[in-house]
């Protein structure tokens, strides 16, 4: 269950001795496990400023060809302030998913970015007659 794993992934990377710095979690980005890499986008959009300098490689996972990957990756995102909003075009682009977890979460982070996803209002605007599934 992909819930489950992600769960078990997030209480890994909290545990003490598992990870000495950001570094070492952002490199967890680039693993080919879909649920490793994503958990790892998250733990760093929750670390929020500190992460900074890891938003681009975060937003390089927006395109993943998995969907958890991708909710992941907008969640970072929009959890990391400043640092994301350069890439809420990027974001943007999730509206259109074929997954609505991804849409959903695209929009949140959206909403999360103020006056960066400003552009983006209409596409958000029609996910609240969402038809896609």
């Amino acid at each position: 269950d992909g819930t489950v794993r992600s769960a078990a992934e997030g209480a890994l990377l909290r545990q003490p001795g598992q990870l000495s710095s950001v570094a070492d979690l952002s490199a967890r980005l680039a693993d080919a496990r879909p649920f490793v890499k994503g958990s790892a986008a998250r733990e760093l959009g929750y670390i929020g400023k500190a992460a900074a300098p890891f938003a681009p490689d975060i937003a390089n996972l927006l395109t993943d060809g998995n969907p958890y990957v991708r909710f992941s990756a907008a969640e970072a995102l929009g959890d990391m302030g400043e640092a994301g909003v350069p890439f809420a075009a990027a974001v943007a682009k999730l509206l259109r998913d074929a997954n609505s977890k991804v849409r959903a979460t695209a929009a949140q982070a959206l909403g999360q970015m103020g006056e960066a996803a400003a552009p983006f209002a209409a596409d958000v605007e029609r996910l609240t007659d969402d038809s896609l599934k």
